[in-house]
């Protein structure tokens, strides 16, 4: 499988589950910045974190993910992943 295929899939998955980057990052057990930028185009995780990410991902998941959905910038999804307030202190 290539690389593209993989994020691709891992993408859609992401963008099908209605969770935002902090919310799948905790679902597939990674910290919440490893995820932050998943959805850009430049992003590029380990081997490692495609792996444990993959490991969650149901195999009957769209064999075919990059063949039917092209996945478009939602701006309401960005301003959820950036949370509720960014000037309160963490």
């Amino acid at each position: 499988m290539k690389i593209d295929t993989v994020l691709n899939r891992i993408r859609l998955f992401r963008a099908r589950s209605g969770l935002n980057a902090s919310q799948f990052a905790k679902h597939v057990g990674l910290g919440d910045t490893t995820l932050r930028k998943m959805m850009d185009q430049d992003w590029n995780p380990t081997v490692a974190i495609l792996r444990t990410i993959e490991k969650t991902i149901p195999p009957e998941f769209t064999d075919n993910a990059n063949d039917d959905d092209v996945l478009k910038p939602d701006p309401a999804a960005a301003l959820a992943d950036r949370g509720d307030d960014q000037h309160k202190a963490a």
